[in-house]
């Protein structure tokens, strides 16, 4: 069955364009259904359940507006961009996430508490940890920020070592390897998928 955006027609009959008139409603709650939930659902009626976009160039939004949409950087890496309203500034909202950590450190064991694509944490000397990316980032020139605690003080958080698989963590008092009780970090790159 097809919808049909011409029914009915100003000469026509509703009762002769029933059949047509229903399968327009089937159709419009087919369509309505990939990323709805059901016009008849108990709770959440007609909300989203995701949102599908179409990679394109950046739209022109007007006065008063703004544009979220998806564009193409090239391949296969689709990245979600938000342009300010009369054609204005084009902000990056994923592509620039190459990930972040927040771990904890006790008897030389790491435990990861939350993080966005980190593959592991490994403890290699008192204030010396390696990071490892789940995804590998594009190039090794991603920013990386941390912040480092223990009981005692705030800490020195220093990053080396970037690759793009994954970097190294060292935190310091008083320019000497200690071991950190909490480690923060955010990184600032693109992801290679």
């Amino acid at each position: 069955m097809v919808y049909s955006p011409n029914i009915p027609q100003p000469n026509n009959r509703p009762s002769n364009s029933q059949p047509q008139l229903l399968e327009n409603f089937s159709q419009l709650n087919t369509i309505f259904n990939v990323n709805h939930q059901t016009f008849n659902a108990a709770t959440n009626a007609g909300k989203h359940t995701h949102v599908d976009m179409i990679a394109q160039a950046a739209p022109t939004p007007l006065a008063g507006e703004g544009s979220l949409y998806v564009f193409n950087t090239g391949g296969t890496r689709e990245q979600c961009r938000y342009r300010r309203e009369s054609s204005g500034t084009i902000m990056p909202v994923t592509e620039w996430i190459g990930g972040y950590l927040s771990f904890t450190v006790a008897a030389g064991v790491c435990t990861i508490q939350k993080q966005f694509n980190i593959a592991a944490v490994a403890y290699s000397v008192a204030g010396q940890y390696n990071v490892t990316f789940t995804t590998n980032l594009t190039d090794a020139n991603y920013i990386a920020v941390g912040n480092a605690r223990r009981a005692a003080n705030d800490m020195v958080c220093c990053i080396s070592n970037k690759a793009v698989g994954g970097f190294r963590v060292q935190t310091s008092v008083s320019s000497v390897l200690s071991e950190a009780v909490t480690v923060d970090i955010a990184i600032f790159g693109e992801l290679t998928t």
